[in-house]
């Protein structure tokens, strides 16, 4: 069965320097001006590459990271290059943290990391289906906004498994929890139906103020978080050079 992987990173985590990117993603990030934008593009290709190497068994060089290219195609999705093997992936982030997953392509992949936050009413009202709207008003405070994160945070990642990312309608993806109240800290299954497109399989968790979601154009099962600490610990001298 194929298998879906992640890896969490914060800011905290990144290399300073900038031996683990090439010349082209170099460039790139001197085109962007705001810093918050630049600290999450540099978290976000971290993360990803971080997560490829731990996936593929690679030491985390300089060099080993700076080989895999992380690229936006048409559709502003993630693509990999330079890894030993197709792999697709999907990164987010949000509140100084990234969350990167993949899987063997072509098989495909989206996630999302949420601040759980008060949502307002007619944010609920706009961006929910029928069904979801009824769940969400049925519970109370501060319930009522983890579910609503969570119901949103599902959307996000059933979308980017279609290549369209918000530019499609979030009523168009239904998300359907095993209960109202579901987000344990352990990844528990949802799926996600898609108006003329069928099923997503899914999965959410929730730890402390954040919710996470996974979602998948297959069947599998829970998501696996990817162990770096090993090859971490086989690279100190490495990874303390690149800080």
């Amino acid at each position: 069965m194929i298998r879906i992987y992640w890896l969490e990173q914060t800011e905290a985590d990144v290399a300073t320097g900038p031996e683990w990117m090439n010349d082209d993603e170099m460039a790139y990030l001197a085109t962007l001006r705001f810093p918050k934008r630049r600290a999450d593009w540099r978290l976000g290709r971290w993360t990803a590459k971080r997560a490829i190497a731990a996936f593929f068994g690679l030491r985390p060089t300089a060099g080993v990271l700076a080989g895999i290219t992380i690229r936006a195609a048409a559709s502003g999705a993630p693509q990999a290059f330079g890894a030993p093997a197709p792999v697709s992936i999907s990164i987010t982030h949000r509140d100084s943290r990234s969350i990167c997953a993949l899987t063997p392509a072509p098989a495909t992949v989206g996630c999302d990391l949420e601040l759980i936050e008060v949502r307002s009413v007619g944010f609920i009202e706009d961006y929910f289906t029928e069904q979801e709207r009824a769940s969400i008003w049925s519970v109370q405070p501060p319930e009522r906004f983890r579910l609503a994160t969570l119901l949103w945070s599902a959307k996000e990642s059933a979308l980017k498994v279609s290549g369209l990312g918000l530019r499609a309608d979030t009523r168009s993806a239904s998300v359907h929890l095993a209960a109202a109240s579901d987000a344990a800290k352990d990844w528990t299954p949802l799926k996600v139906v898609r108006t003329g497109e069928g099923e997503l399989a899914g999965w959410c968790c929730a730890d402390g103020c954040y919710v996470r979601t996974i979602v998948a154009n297959f069947e599998s099962l829970s998501p696996e978080r990817l162990d770096i600490s090993a090859a971490s610990r086989d690279n100190d001298l490495t990874l303390t050079a690149l800080r």
